[in-house]
């Protein structure tokens, strides 16, 4: 395992143009070590965002409950979740995504699966049609804004659970961009026998800042890209983008999507043919 320090300080050291273990600390740092400190944070977040990682998934209740509210239709991830991203409305692998259950008790006998729809077929179904009617959930989607929209509108409390992305970590700072009381020893959130990949990443972005120095960036890119290959084997969600071994987006790996069904099971037509 390597935190946010580490990371840096083994930047610098292959680097070459720093003397010592340096830097000491991840904050208040100028110059060439202030750059390494941004290259390895800017390095994780690439990562991040080139393909659908299993490890930004996360599960609503492993940080709390949350509720539907009766007579609530609509929900901000970010409120329920601070390090929110997207919602998952479906698995594209097995069709399963989000559930509604009216117990409070935990023992989960009445719950039930709330089927995806387009934004356009759930206000056609849900808003033209039946207004503000309220009764048992069946349906979610994403509105234009990207908060949650519940159909029909919750006739009382239910415990809402399934997965969401995770935004991607920003190393020493908290999910809203303030600096971490510790923020040296953060530590990313894929698992620890990948986080070299984060080393070889930044001093590809080192290399390339510094463009006389082809030793750097030709080490870093062959090491970097063997990281690539053992990530896109291990790490992926299969059916989503992958990482190819240039560190960029590749296509699908196959994979189901989902439909606008209204009270029923998602189709199950593949994707990327």
């Amino acid at each position: 395992m390597a935190t946010f320090l580490e990371l840096c300080q083994a930047v610098a050291a292959e680097s070459g143009t720093i003397h010592g273990v340096q830097p000491a600390t991840t904050t208040g740092q100028t110059d060439r070590l202030g750059l390494i400190v941004g290259w390895v944070r800017q390095a994780w977040v690439d990562i991040q965002n080139s393909a659908d990682w299993r490890f930004l998934y996360r599960d609503f209740t492993q940080a709390g409950v949350v509720r539907l509210v009766q007579g609530q239709r609509t929900y901000t991830g970010k409120l329920l979740r601070s390090d929110f991203a997207r919602w998952v409305l479906a698995d594209p692998l097995n069709g399963t995504g989000m559930t509604a259950d009216p117990g409070e008790r935990g023992d989960r006998s009445g719950e039930f699966e709330l089927f995806p729809m387009d934004y356009e077929a759930y206000r056609r179904t849900h808003q033209f049609v039946v207004g503000d009617e309220q009764g048992v959930p069946r349906n979610v989607a994403v509105n234009y804004e990207n908060d949650l929209v519940v159909g029909p509108i919750p006739d009382r409390t239910y415990v809402l659970r399934g997965p969401y992305v995770r935004a991607p970590q920003m190393l020493g700072k908290d999910a809203d961009g303030n600096d971490l009381s510790q923020p040296d020893e953060d530590v990313p959130i894929m698992p620890a026998q990948y986080h070299e990949a984060i080393k070889w990443k930044a001093l590809r972005l080192l290399g390339e800042f510094d463009e006389a120095d082809t030793l750097v960036l030709q080490t870093a890119d062959i090491n970097y890209r063997s990281y690539a290959s053992a990530m896109r084997r291990d790490l992926l969600r299969r059916g989503g983008p992958y990482i190819d071994t240039e560190g960029g987006l590749g296509g699908s790996l196959g994979g189901r999507s989902f439909g606008t069904g209204v009270f029923g099971p998602p189709p199950t037509a593949g994707f990327g043919a």
